[in-house]
This record gives structure tokens, C-alpha cells and sequence, in this order.
């Protein structure tokens, strides 16, 4: 049974990496669909913990079944998933209406998380059942169960790291997952021979063997199944590519990176690349155009230049035809954060721009670009940020005052930063304007001259010196580098430095009261989700007040933890309740902690897959630690009680010092992996141990706890992970959400 619940953990964590990586892609990689993909991962685990009856003791051979049906789902719910934009009657490129999104994601999440739960739940009561028991000693039986299933969490966690290391398909990797859970019945058939009915082992291995023959042959034929299944939201798609017509869609290209899933679709002549589903560039436009010349025409003669990302879609190409430079006197450093990107160029987009990227006067380095300022010590004329718009927890760190702060240490005297922003040409919403009033504050607290070209795009130029309104000089510019744009002409320059709107937003952007988009308190993330909201709910793009004060704030949770302790003290009368409220609180104070150092861990390194499956399993590791310690030793049933609160205490206020040690490391430590890996494994230990302590004192049948602590413990986390990404990090910040949690941590040893 040992084997069961490890195995169970694994394919949990495994599990959960591909499901909800795939639930991205097929909403265009929106970070609030990953908030409510994991809230509702951890809902629907719970009502599976929840099933039945608390006394009843399943067989073996009915985990095995569930083992099976959790390896047949898995491909099942892959295929769904990126079938829902056709199931719900989607357009191609548009978002589907926001209660298809949440039914979709409700589905594709029913059945797996149902599954996990029951599995979990039937394997610790067996588990339980069958453990040793004495008339004076007792083994605590569920913490060791909850630790087993911790550790396989861990190995999982390990497994997700390695596969998208060494570039799995997200699809292979599901097909893993399954083949894991197949072979453990084969071992749990094999196993219990002996003892348990021979039809029905004999049943269940054949089911098992057969299952794997269609496993294996998935796995031979991955790549064009993958290839297959992602061409089902473009248009015109056809699997075999010579019966298409010049004029017909086809995809050339996917690819899962650490970064998101990379597609290319050629029709025609035209190359449209999408990174998570969503439109990123295509290759017949003239974004690149209007954003490279225009930044390059504010220096008035740039020789070194770097390119933080969106060097494919254009950006090098024009910059050398932007700068006039035939001698070889230009220098471009292009930082690509996605390798794939580059090898989809190199086999995939047109010569043109393939071409650019090879010339001896460019340099390529792949690289986080906050990375790359930080340990680089050139300097440059001009600073190109092609990253995407801060719409996620990944992309606002490059629109921070702290990122800023590295742009202007890289750049010479009468340097200049560039940057653009999507928003609109003629009416800000307050949230749209708030969104970019927290970005040029964060802009201009760095860079004293910022200049604005309003429009659908806004373009924001930054520099220590005066930077060039005149439309006559930037004209005489663009004439004597020989340049002949589509878009960019003299006359549409004149346009852009003399209209109204011009003029206008520099008024409105200096009379700005929004918060200042910083590390550690990203206000930009938070006003992401609401504009995404408003585009299904459109009163919430005139809610004005998105962010509450911070001092208000932190008063309203000092209130909020003072009647938190009352109620705490009020439950002691009910040891059950006690007990199910103690594993929920700390399962939401571990999320909230858990989601903060992520959030800090993203925010200074950036977000590779690997390295968060690798921060997850750490954390998995801390509550293996804190549940297994008490479960090594058998315990005495008078000293229980006594023992249990003394040592649960002290846990407690060492997790409360540790996490204000952290709060303070986190203003000024350099060591992200250090502070990362502290975090993750002090907050783990007080998760899991806060479940063992709930577990053990005075219950002779451990079993009838099973469903209740579980699922606490899964609906807390549940909670957590809502009120941690859209309420305290953004609105609070990050050093006052780790804070407040210490103080929850002590306010809950009330309940030890």
C-alpha cells in the first residue's frame, strides 16, 4: 500500500504540470485561467476526498481500478482540452464567452481531481487500517500516509523538472503519467497473487497489459498525434499537408519550451507565430516597423544597441535598416529568453528575417533579460524591451521600477529606453489608465525625460537627457539614414508629435495618483486581471477603485486575524472541528506563502517550468518532513496530548520567526534561490506538520479522520490560492503578505 500512495503523489503532481499547463495554451495564456485551473484542481480533489462513507475500507483491487481509469483519462482530458474552443462554438482568435471558459476548465478538471481524491482517501484507509495497533502504543498511521504521498509529490515534482528539461511534449509527458500509473497495477497485481482472488487478478492485469500496448503505440506516433490535436484551433488545418491548396492554414511548427507551447501557421506567404494560442507576431505587418524606427529616430545616432526579445518578429531586421549603417560600426546584442524561438526562425520564417539574426555585427544570447542586464556590464545607446504586455505575474517584471533601474545602469549618457504597451487610441477606462499611470510612474522615477505617442499601441521613450519632439529633426533623421518605411513616413511623423491626443497624455499621465508598479508590490498584475475581466463583465473597466490603500489594508487584516484568534479560541470545544479548521488554516496560510515566494522567485529569476516544478517539489519536501517526524515514532496514548501541543507550539513559533527572517531577506538579498529554497521548506514543515498534529491524539480508528483532514486540507489550499493571487500579493505586496502569515501562524497554534 506504500507503493499506492507514493505512486498516487506522483501522478498527482505529474498530472496536475500537464492538465493545467494545456488549460493555459487553450485560453491564450491567461494567468487568471491558471488561478482558477488550480482552485478548481484543488476543489473538485476535495469532493473526492469527501465520497463515501468515513468507516468504509475499500479493496486493493478497487484502487487498482481507479489507477486505471486515472491512466485512460489523462490522454482523454489532453484531447478535450484542446478541443474546448471547438466544442463551445469559439472563433478562431477570440476568447470564448467567460462562463464557457469556467465550464470548460470545470470538466476538464472533474474527473482527474475526483479521481486523486478517492484514490487518496481509499489508499490511506487501507493503509491505516492495516496498521499495527497495541493497547498501550500507537502508530500514527495517517501522517505516515500523508508523508508517503508528500514524498511521491516530490518525485513527481523531480519528473515534471527532468521531462520539460530535456524537451517532452507536454502530451509525451501525459502519456508518461499514465504509463506510471499502469505499471503500478501491474506490481500491485503481481504483488497480491496470492491473496486476492485469481479472476480478478488475472482481470486486472490483462486490462493493465492491454492499456499499455495502446500507451506504447501513442508514444510511437506522439509527435503527429501532438501536431494533430493543436491544429484543431486554426482554421483550414489538414493533416496531410500536400492536399492543401495555397490559400488553406497549416501548422508548421509546435513545440512545448519551458516558456509556453510555440506554433507557427503559414498561409500563403504569411508566417502568424502564436506562443500559448495567442497571436504573438506574423510576418507581413508593420509592428516592427512602427516601434523600431520611431525608438531608433529619439537617438541621434545609435551604435550599440541590445534587443531584449522580439528579435524574430522583426525587430533586428529593421534596426539595421533603421540605424544607415552600411561599415559594420553598429553593434545589436539580441536576448532571446526562448531558444525555440530561434530554431523556429532558423527552419521556419522568411529569409528576410532569418538572415537578420546571422549577420557578424549581431550577437545572440539566450538569456533571461533582467538576467543579462544584471551580470552585464555594457553599456548602450539605445534599449529595445520587445517582451509582451504585463499581463501576467511573468511579464510585469519588465515593467517595473526595479527593472527600469537596470535598463538605465546599462546605457551611456543620452541613452534611451523604448518600450510599448497595448491600450487605446481614444477613451482610458480607470483601470486601463491606472495600468499605465503605475508604469510611466515606475518609468519616470528612473528616467526624468519620458516621452508618450499615444494610440491602440502606446509607445514610451525614457533617457536622462531631453528627448526629441521636433517633428522637423526627427524627419531630417529618418531622410538621412535613407530609410522608406510603409508606415512610418515624414508626413505620419508630423502626425504623431503634433495631434491632440499628443499632448493630452502627458497631461493625464502627470497628474497621475496610481501606485508605482514595483517588485515587490507588482499593482500592475492585479489590474491586468481586471481589464481581462472587462472584456466579459464591462462594468468592471469603470470600477475605479482596484487597489484599496495599503495602510488600510493592513488595518482591515489586522481586524481580520483578531477575529480569526477569537473564532480559534471559540472551536477548542469541538476536538473534530478543531482539528479540520487547524489543517484548513495552515494548508491556505502554506498556499499563500508558497504563492508569494514563487510570485518573488519569478519576478527576480523569471519563470522556467522546471525550476517552479523544482520550488514546488521543495515545498513537497517540507510537509514530507514535518508529517513524517511525528509519524517515525509510536507514540503513548497519555502523552499524546501533552507532548503533541508542547512540540506543536514550538513548530509553530519557529515557523512565525523564520518567516519574519524571510520577510526581512527579501528586501535585500541577492540570493534568490537561497531565500526560495528556506521558504519553500519551512513552509511545507508547518503544513505538514499542523496535518500530522490534527491526525493523532486519542482516535483509535484513524480511518474515519481520512476524508475530513484531506479534504480541509485541499479546500484551504483552495482558498489560499484565490485570496494569494488576486488579493494580497498585488494589493498588499509581497513582504507584508509573509507578514501577516506569520501572524496567522500564531494566531493558529490555538488550535494545537
Amino acid at each position: 500500500m506504500k507503493l499506492n500512495l507514493f505512486i498516487i503523489g506522483l501522478v498527482s503532481i505529474l498530472g496536475q504540470v500537464v492538465i493545467l499547463r494545456e488549460l493555459v495554451v487553450a485560453f491564450y495564456g491567461i494567468e487568471l485561467i491558471y488561478i482558477l485551473a488550480m482552485g478548481f484542481w484543488l476543489f473538485w480533489t476535495a469532493i473526492g476526498a469527501l465520497l463515501g462513507k468515513r468507516d468504509f475500507i475499500p479493496k486493493l483491487g478497487w484502487i487498482s481500478f481507479l489507477l486505471v481509469l486515472f491512466a485512460v483519462l489523462i490522454p482523454v482530458d489532453i484531447a478535450f482540452i484542446r478541443a474546448i474552443r471547438i466544442i463551445f462554438g469559439g472563433t478562431p482568435g477570440a476568447y470564448l464567452p467567460f462562463h464557457h471558459q469556467v465550464l470548460g476548465m470545470a470538466l476538464a478538471l472533474v474527473f482527474p481531481g475526483i479521481l486523486l481524491g478517492l484514490l487518496f482517501q481509499w489508499a490511506a484507509k487501507q493503509f491505516v487500517s492495516n496498521a499495527p495497533q497495541r493497547s498501550s502504543r500507537w502508530t500514527p498511521g495517517l501522517p505516515l500516509a500523508y508523508g508517503i504521498e508528500c514524498l511521491g509529490a516530490v518525485a513527481g515534482g523531480i519528473l515534471s523538472t527532468i521531462t520539460l528539461k530535456f524537451g517532452f511534449q507536454n502530451f509525451l509527458i501525459g502519456i508518461v503519467c499514465s504509463y506510471i500509473a499502469i505499471l503500478t497495477v501491474i506490481l500491485s497485481s503481481i504483488s497480491t497473487e496470492r491473496t486476492d482472488h485469481r479472476l480478478a487478478v488475472a482481470s486486472r492485469k490483462l486490462i493493465a497489459f492491454g492499456l499499455l500496448g495502446v500507451l506504447i503505440a501513442l508514444s510511437i506516433r506522439s509527435n503527429e498525434i501532438d501536431r494533430y490535436m493543436t491544429g484543431w484551433n486554426y482554421e483550414g488545418f489538414v493533416a496531410n499537408q500536400t492536399l492543401l491548396s495555397e490559400n488553406e492554414q497549416r501548422v508548421i511548427y509546435t513545440k512545448d519550451s519551458p516558456y509556453g507551447r510555440i506554433t507557427a501557421v503559414s498561409q500563403h506567404e504569411q508566417i502568424a507565430v502564436f506562443e500559448n494560442g495567442a497571436l504573438s507576431f506574423e510576418t507581413e505587418g508593420v509592428v516592427a516597423e512602427e516601434f523600431v524606427y520611431l525608438a531608433s529616430l529619439q537617438h541621434p545616432d545609435p551604435k550599440k544597441i541590445l534587443i531584449l526579445g522580439g528579435g524574430i518578429s522583426g525587430y533586428v531586421e529593421k534596426m539595421l535598416e533603421s540605424c544607415g549603417d552600411e561599415s559594420g560600426d553598429i553593434r545589436i546584442d539580441y536576448v532571446e529568453l526562448d531558444e525555440i524561438l530561434l530554431d523556429l526562425a532558423k527552419y521556419h520564417l522568411p529569409p528576410n528575417i532569418n538572415n537578420s539574426v546571422k549577420v557578424e555585427n549581431v550577437t545572440i544570447t539566450i538569456s533571461d533579460p533582467r538576467r543579462f542586464l544584471t551580470d552585464s556590464d555594457q553599456k548602450y545607446d539605445l534599449i529595445l524591451i520587445g517582451m509582451s504586455d504585463p499581463t501576467s505575474g511573468q511579464s510585469t517584471r519588465f515593467y517595473t521600477v526595479e527593472f527600469f533601474e537596470l535598463c538605465s545602469n546599462s546605457l551611456n549618457k543620452g541613452g534611451v529606453i523604448a518600450f510599448k504597451l497595448k491600450s487605446a487610441e481614444n477613451l482610458w477606462t480607470p483601470q486601463l489608465r491606472k495600468r499605465n499611470e503605475s508604469i510611466y510612474r515606475a518609468l519616470n522615477a528612473k528616467f526624468p525625460n519620458v516621452v508618450v505617442l499615444p494610440g491602440a499601441v502606446n509607445m514610451l521613450f525614457g533617457s536622462f537627457n531631453q528627448l526629441e519632439t521636433k517633428p522637423l529633426v526627427l524627419t531630417e533623421r529618418y531622410n538621412s539614414r535613407g530609410l522608406s518605411g510603409r508606415l512610418i513616413i515624414p508626413e505620419y511623423i508630423e502626425y504623431l508629435y503634433t495631434n491632440e491626443r499628443f499632448f493630452r497624455i502627458t497631461e493625464i499621465l502627470s497628474e497621475t495618483t496610481a501606485s508605482v508598479n514595483s517588485d515587490l508590490r507588482p499593482v500592475c498584475y492585479q489590474y491586468a486581471v481586471m481589464l481581462w475581466l472587462a472584456r466579459f463583465f464591462p462594468s468592471y473597466a469603470l470600477w475605479n477603485q482596484v487597489l484599496t490603500a495599503p495602510l488600510k489594508m493592513l488595518r482591515n487584516v489586522i481586524w481580520i486575524s483578531i477575529a480569526f484568534t477569537v473564532l480559534f479560541i471559540f472551536l477548542r470545544k469541538s476536538i473534530l472541528v478543531k482539528r479540520i479548521f487547524l489543517v484548513a488554516i495552515a494548508s491556505l496560510i502554506g498556499i499563500i506563502i508558497e504563492s508569494t515566494i514563487l510570485l518573488y522567485f519569478q519576478v527576480k529569476q523569471g519563470i522556467l517550468y522546471q525550476d517552479i516544478g523544482l520550488l514546488i517539489t521543495i515545498f513537497m519536501t517540507g510537509m514530507a518532513i514535518g508529517s513524517l517526524m511525528i509519524a517515525q515514532r509510536k507514540w503513548d496514548i497519555p502523552e499524546a496530548l501533552s507532548l503533541s501541543r508542547r512540540f506543536g507550539v514550538l513548530a509553530l513559533f519557529v515557523c512565525v520567526i523564520c518567516f519574519t527572517i524571510l520577510g526581512i531577506m527579501i528586501i535585500g538579498s541577492n540570493n534568490v534561490w537561497l531565500f526560495s529554497v528556506i521558504g519553500f521548506i519551512i513552509s511545507g514543515f508547518y503544513v505538514g506538520i499542523a496535518f500530522a498534529f490534527a491526525s493523532i491524539n486519542w482516535i483509535e480508528n484513524q480511518s474515519i479522520l481520512v476524508s475530513p483532514l484531506y479534504a480541509a486540507d485541499l479546500i484551504g489550499g483552495c482558498i489560499g490560492v484565490v485570496l494569494a493571487s488576486l488579493i494580497f500579493v498585488p494589493t498588499i505586496g509581497l513582504l507584508t503578505t509573509l507578514f501577516i502569515m506569520a501572524g496567522l501562524v500564531l494566531a493558529s497554534s490555538i488550535l494545537i
